[in-house]
């Protein structure tokens, strides 16, 4: 009898391997391992090619309301500002997110990576936004999109 060698079966053939989609890769790549598909929270390949599907809709149906609600935050910012009691760091994050946005939406529905890091970045806008503000269910949700954003990451191309 003779021992055999049976070696395990490769890993990285079936997780993608880590390519970069932003500008800043060192980040994106430790955001990526634990909220990515390496992490311990996966969603399953059908709900990714569904949210895939349904964000830029999503997105285009939330759009008006985030112009409207950016409107009125500069409005009562600007009014608030010369009473000296206005914070004009909200506002500006605020419209910073609007405009990702809008870019990011012709690369949502295309599929392309370029509109996944647009789509990212204003998350991660918003997020710090949230923090600026100390919105707790405003940094939940951000987690929460963080995390859908580095779960679909490699459905775009």
């Amino acid at each position: 009898m003779e021992p055999s060698f049976h070696p395990l079966p490769d890993s990285s053939a079936t997780q993608p391997r880590f390519r970069s989609y932003t500008s800043f890769p060192a980040i994106e790549q430790s955001v990526e391992q634990v909220l990515g598909p390496n992490g311990k929270l996966v969603l399953p390949d059908r709900h990714q090619l569904t949210f895939v599907r349904f964000l830029p809709w999503i997105a285009l149906a939330f759009l008006p309301i985030h112009f409207f609600g950016v409107l009125l935050l500069l409005g009562v910012t600007a009014f608030a500002t010369m009473f000296g009691s206005g914070s004009v760091l909200g506002a500006v994050l605020s419209a910073l997110v609007l405009v990702l946005d809008v870019i990011a939406l012709p690369g949502l529905f295309n599929r392309t990576r370029r509109g996944w890091e647009f789509f990212t970045y204003a998350a991660v806008v918003g997020a710090i936004s949230n923090l600026t503000s100390l919105s707790l269910f405003g940094m939940l949700m951000s987690a929460a999109v963080l995390w859908l954003a580095f779960q679909v990451k490699y459905q775009y191309r």
